[in-house]
């Protein structure tokens, strides 16, 4: 039996090696995976992890491109998990891996959040942070003609949050599944709408000043060259009445789910990837 048990660790391990040697294949597979099958998808390692505050979950794993001597596209990635410490920037690793395999920069954020001092509006600002680091240190003299910023669920409200104060000409905004209505969010049963009352510290009718500081329904995107919206219809997890923005495009998927947006070949993620090439290639 213990035998048994090194063989299967050596083959995973020996798979994990592999993937960081190359490229990964993520062939096409069925609509709405789950968040554990994202979790066993190949990833190659970060080029590098970056400190961006002194905390230890304040750092930026960037992946530089591949097949790309100098890309002139990044894609700043904010990862959801309902703004809780339990879930971090591991199950984003693959989605990383994937754009930088099609020819994209990547600045993967990792932040505090509930449960370990990111409770609002830390996290937000640690977003701030690590974008701040991005344009002032890493993008001089406008390195990069696209500049995408992705967040995905609670990510996306957060990184739709900051965009809203953001003035970059060459930035193009995409929420994959977003918490856009923080308000009406925190008032549903789900595991992850419950949580939004540990990461605001409270519920709207106590801190009504906090939550509309944090929604963003009420926050204007309109200066932006462009912002859109992505949604699965058989998402549970995040409602469509509570990811809409007015001043976005929008796409629902109807047989999409939740993570379909960064589980690398669903086919979510290939509209995504073709969405971005359009604006690449523009």
């Amino acid at each position: 039996m213990i035998k048994i048990i090194l063989l299967a660790v050596s083959v995973i391990f020996s798979s994990r090696l592999l993937a960081n040697a190359g490229l990964i294949d993520y062939p096409d597979v069925d609509p709405a995976p789950s968040y554990t099958s994202l979790l066993e998808l190949d990833y190659s390692q970060s080029t590098k992890t970056i400190d961006y505050g002194s905390d230890p979950q304040q750092f930026v794993q960037f992946y530089k491109a591949k097949k790309a001597e100098e890309s002139q596209t990044m894609v700043i990635f904010v990862h959801g998990g309902c703004w809780l410490s339990e879930y971090d920037i591991q199950h984003s690793s693959a989605f990383a891996t994937a754009l930088s395999q099609k020819g994209m920069d990547v600045w993967n954020i990792e932040y505090r959040r509930a449960g370990n001092g990111g409770e609002w509006p830390v996290a937000l600002n640690d977003i701030k942070a690590a974008i701040n680091m991005f344009t002032t240190e890493f993008n001089k003299e406008g390195k990069y003609k696209k500049v995408f910023l992705l967040g995905h669920s609670a990510g996306g409200h957060l990184a739709m949050r900051v965009a809203s104060e953001l003035n970059l000409p060459n930035l193009h905004l995409i929420g994959l599944a977003p918490i856009v209505d923080v308000q009406a969010y925190a008032f549903g049963d789900n595991s992850c709408q419950t949580a939004t009352k540990a990461f605001m510290q409270g519920m709207p009718n106590d801190i009504p000043e906090a939550y509309d500081n944090a929604t963003l329904v009420n926050k204007s995107l309109s200066h932006l060259p462009s912002a859109y919206i992505f949604h699965g219809g058989e998402d549970k997890i995040v409602p469509i009445a509570q990811t809409i923005h007015p001043d976005t495009g929008f796409m629902q998927i109807p047989y999409a789910a939740h993570f379909d947006w960064i589980f690398p070949g669903t086919p979510g993620n290939n509209r995504l990837l073709q969405y971005m090439e359009k604006i690449v290639n523009e």
